[in-house]
Parts: structure tokens; C-alpha cells; sequence
């Protein structure tokens, strides 16, 4: 059985068509090898052309990358730079605006204190007109010894003339007004 199975794939492999071998012409084997040589020569300098510019180009990229990176830093340096300025400048109105609300602080004192002597003097002026008041009804009712000497019995009797025009005056529309 192996042996035909061998004879059977030898008869189909007898039967394939085998294509023929490209002839060789011996006469233009110089002119071959010489183009062979021509395109392995421009191949070489297509090789070398590809090399350097590929080198060109990772010169070029070095180059833009160098510029990128100090176009990069200038524009770093120059952020730090308006950075310090802005920080300046919030220092300088931070230090404005505590000095203005300090200020606005002592006026606000000042004028409270302002108020304060002010309503004193209103109240003081008050206290001495109504002492005033209080010595005009004391003089009407009893006079007051300049010397300091004892009150005599009789200084009752003239007092009541007095007390009678202090009760009117009280009753008048004058003494009404500095109620």
C-alpha cells in the first residue's frame, strides 16, 4: 500500500507542467553585472542621502527644540517676573487698605469722642441752667447769709413774699420752657 501511494503521487507530480529555466545569455553578463553595480552604487547613495537627512533632521529638531526650550524659559522668566510684580502690588494695596481702615477707625473714634463732649457739654449746660434755676427759687425763698452768720427768727416772715413770686414764676409759661 505504500508503495502505491508513492506511484500515485509520482504519476501526479510527472503530470504538473514544470515551467522552464529562463536561459541565460553569456554575452550580456559585463553590461548585467555593471548595471547590478550602478544600482547597488545609487542604492549606497540614496542609503547615504537618507543618513544624512535624517541627520539633518534630528539637527533641525535639535534646533527647534532649542528654541522652543529658551522661547520656553523667557516666557517662564518673564510669568515669574509679572508674578513678583502682581505680588507687589497686592502687598503695597494691602498695605494701602490697612492704613485706610486704620484711619477710617481713628475718625470713627475722633467723632466719638466728638459725640461724647458734645452730649457732656449739652448735659453739663443743662445741669448748670438747672442750677441757675435752683438757686433763683432758693434766693426767693429764703436769703442766703453772705457772712455766714446765723439765720435770724424774722427771715421766715420776709420769705414769704418770695416763695409767693417763685409759685408764679413756676406757673408761667418762661419756667414751662425749661421744662
Amino acid at each position: 500500500m505504500l508503495d502505491a501511494r508513492r506511484q500515485a503521487r509520482a504519476a501526479r507530480l510527472a503530470a504538473k507542467q514544470v515551467p522552464a529555466i529562463e536561459r541565460v545569455p553569456f554575452d550580456d553578463l559585463p553590461r548585467e553585472a555593471a548595471a547590478r553595480a550602478a544600482r547597488l552604487q545609487r542604492a549606497e547613495e540614496l542609503e547615504s542621502l537618507e543618513g544624512r537627512a535624517q541627520e539633518a533632521s534630528a539637527s533641525a529638531f535639535a534646533d527647534e527644540t532649542a528654541a522652543a526650550r529658551a522661547h520656553a524659559e523667557a516666557l517662564r522668566a518673564g510669568a515669574e517676573t509679572e508674578l513678583s510684580r502682581w505680588a507687589a502690588r497686592r502687598e503695597a494695596a494691602a498695605q494701602e487698605r490697612s492704613a485706610i481702615e486704620h484711619a477710617a477707625a481713628a475718625a470713627a473714634a475722633v467723632a466719638e469722642q466728638h459725640a461724647a463732649r458734645s452730649e457732656a457739654a449739652r448735659a453739663r449746660a443743662a445741669l448748670v441752667a438747672h442750677a441757675e434755676q435752683l438757686r433763683a427759687q432758693l434766693s426767693m425763698l429764703v436769703p442766703l447769709p453772705l457772712d455766714g452768720a446765723p439765720r435770724e427768727a424774722g427771715a421766715v416772715a420776709t420769705a414769704q413774699p418770695r416763695v409767693a413770686a417763685a409759685t408764679a414764676w413756676r406757673q408761667s409759661p418762661a419756667s414751662a420752657s425749661l421744662d
